[in-house]
């Protein structure tokens, strides 16, 4: 009898253990770091236009659509409670929100924040860097909220890539309402207060001194209770040899493919994944068209002002080697480019031939300009003595690789008889407000603007140059700070961009590649094969998605989930069981977020959350099996 009450209570210990979710083991805290070797300028969505800031922002942010990788990279709804209807003539997209959403401050997502968001956009005193893309499409008119969950959006043309404007991150409109009315457009706090987010992290803290920023879950996240990690810290590491040496001491679990690593580079550390992806990005040489000889041509002898531009562009592209660049610099992991257009985009033209390292081609093109090469010396490695006119070289100092071909073609531009007053290799603190963040169309760099920029894009997978270089798009009102402009590129971009049928459009776009090779806009030098590296114990991670500022950031992490059948009311409907009604009106965010993140885990049901908890459970049931033996090994001992 006594061996039966043992194994009673063997049974009844096992069943209470397995049922009570409080008795487990101490949880561990699921951290991902991620290391990329830029400084952190820029605080918010509406002032984003660096690749270190969309990044991090990619983690706080949440649109109505977004990209995913069970969906073959495609946009799904993401704060969308489906697909939207769309009319017959492609202009009117209808969406409906998710039921309960709620930004990380527990304030209430509604359809007046997505209309805030979008007027917001659509403003060109806000500064966001891509206004121009969505002031060809919207007005302030053209979106309504319908009722508190549903929003309509009419297009002034039809427009195919019409989801990625139905993107961007939506934005609370009583944080920045009052603001806005009274004419406060830096929506730039250092503090972080203007990164509030929907998304599912949430900014916990920002170390100015060290370039670190700490996010963590964001509890009111429409699908919080699915959220791998607890925590994404973002870090510069400056230096290449110290970020490799702390991916490979397990400091960080993420190496930015900007730190641009050799193929072999990273040989010998173990526990860790490399991927080579081709990424729809480019690396180039912008010109500033303002400029007397290459832009405007005004200082050239020559009668054809604006061809005579054109071949001082094409022969300072001739003095870029890509296959140097290619090659060597970037060890194998790039493709020499052609145009500005990635091989990796749909309908990418393979017949355009990059332009090779030719000084002869170039010196050619410069007497074309109408310049004159008589009498002028060369020393004993040939380089004119005496210069045509004399440019500023700017570059980041951020990425290795750039640095050496920027230095490459300083060193080269001597050899047409160009004179190089300074080379400026610096942060982007100092070169943003030369450039792409300037508050008027950049004058030259005598002028704190710019000559020549080395610089590169990351592009999204659909190629949309829209609000690059139309002469409607000039800054601050939007991304034409190369102050080019020309009426037959104008009129070529629609269309390429308002086709909806996909053999026209790929036919259209042809004609713009042709038109970015003939111009010269730009000189682009590569397209890199970006080197990504992360832990291997890294679930839920995607190279091209983070390479575009896309990742699924609530699936990154150490934790695999095993996930239910659940609809969107479900989701909703748990959502709507966290008291908020007292967290939502106070000013102190992290109080409420540290509160609410207690309430989340106190409650999360051992049988939905990642299969970690269900190796506890086996755990526990061994324990219970022990109990069960642990009597009757007893009672032999005592009989023998």
């Amino acid at each position: 009898m006594r061996n039966f009450k043992f194994i009673l209570v063997g049974f009844v210990l096992l069943a209470s253990i397995m049922q009570s979710p409080s008795m487990t083991l101490a949880e561990e805290e699921y951290v991902v770091t991620y290391a990329m070797p830029y400084d952190f300028s820029e605080y918010s969505q509406f002032r984003s236009q660096s690749y270190a800031t969309k990044q991090w922002l990619s983690a706080v942010g949440a649109g109505l659509y977004s990209r995913s990788i069970a969906n073959d990279r495609t946009y799904e709804p993401e704060l969308a409670d489906g697909m939207p209807d769309i009319s017959s003539d492609g202009l009117e997209y209808t969406v409906k929100l998710k039921e309960g959403l709620k930004f990380s401050d527990g304030t209430l997502l509604t359809a007046d924040d997505v209309v805030f968001t979008y007027h917001a956009l659509l403003n060109p005193y806000i500064n966001f860097n891509t206004y121009a893309t969505f002031a060809a499409y919207f007005t302030n008119d053209s979106i309504i909220a319908i009722d508190d969950q549903t929003v309509e959006f009419t297009l002034e043309e039809p427009y195919a890539f019409a989801l990625r404007l139905l993107s961007a991150a939506i934005q609370p409109a009583a944080h920045f309402q009052a603001r806005l009315d009274a004419g406060d457009y830096d929506w730039n706090t250092p503090d972080l207060s203007d990164s509030i987010s929907a998304g599912p992290f949430m900014v916990d803290s920002f170390d100015y001194t060290n370039m670190e920023i700490v996010m963590i879950k964001n509890p009111y996240y429409w699908n919080a209770d699915y959220v791998v990690s607890d925590k994404i810290v973002f870090k510069k590491i400056g230096e290449k040899a110290a970020a490799i040496s702390a991916l490979a001491d397990g400091e960080i679990d993420i190496l930015d493919a900007q730190y641009v690593t050799g193929m072999n580079e990273l040989d010998g550390i173990t526990g860790i994944t490399e991927d080579f992806v081709a990424t729809p990005s480019h690396q180039e040489l912008t010109f500033n068209h303002i400029n007397p000889y290459w832009g405007t041509g005004d200082n050239l002898d020559v009668t054809d002002k604006v061809e005579g531009a054109k071949a001082v562009r094409k022969a300072i592209s001739h003095l870029i080697d890509r296959d140097l660049a290619a090659n060597q610099i970037m060890q194998g992991l790039a493709v020499q480019a052609a145009t500005i257009v990635p091989h990796t985009s749909i309908g990418w033209d393979s017949t355009l031939e990059y332009r090779e390292f030719d000084v002869a081609k170039a010196i050619e093109y410069m007497e074309a300009a109408g310049f004159d090469y008589t009498g002028m010396e060369k020393d004993g490695d040939g380089f004119y003595t005496s210069s045509h006119f004399n440019v500023s070289v700017l570059s980041p100092n951020t990425n290795a690789a750039r640095n050496q071909w920027s230095s490459l073609l300083v060193h080269n531009l001597p050899r047409i008889g160009i004179g190089v007053t300074e080379h400026l290799s610096t942060g982007w603190d100092v070169i943003i407000p030369r450039t792409f963040g300037s508050d008027v169309p950049p004058g030259s760099f005598e002028d704190d603007g710019f000559d020549l920029f080395f610089v590169g894009y990351g592009w999204q997978l659909d190629f949309d140059p829209y609000g690059l270089y139309e002469s409607t798009s000039f800054r601050p009102n939007g991304g034409n700070y190369h102050n080019f402009a020309n009426a037959e590129y104008d009129a070529l971009i629609p269309t390429y961009t308002e086709e909806l049928d996909l053999d026209k459009r790929t036919d259209a776009f042809k004609l713009v590649q042709a038109f970015y090779y003939e111009w010269v806009i730009v000189a682009p030098i590569i397209y890199p094969q970006e080197h990504w590296a992360y832990s291997s114990d890294l679930l839920g991670y995607d190279s091209v998605l983070l390479s575009t500022n896309c990742a699924e950031w609530d699936q990154i992490g150490y934790e695999e989930y095993t996930f239910t059948d659940q609809t969107t009311s479900d989701i909703s409907d748990t959502s709507d069981t966290s008291d908020t009604s007292d967290t939502s009106d106070t000013s102190d965010t992290s109080d409420t977020s540290d509160t609410s993140s207690e309430s989340v885990d106190s409650s999360t049901n051992v049988l939905d959350t990642p299969e970690f908890d269900l190796d506890f459970n086996i755990m526990y049931f061994m324990f219970g099996f022990i109990m069960i033996l642990i009597p009757q090994r007893i009672r032999k001992k005592s009989t023998t």
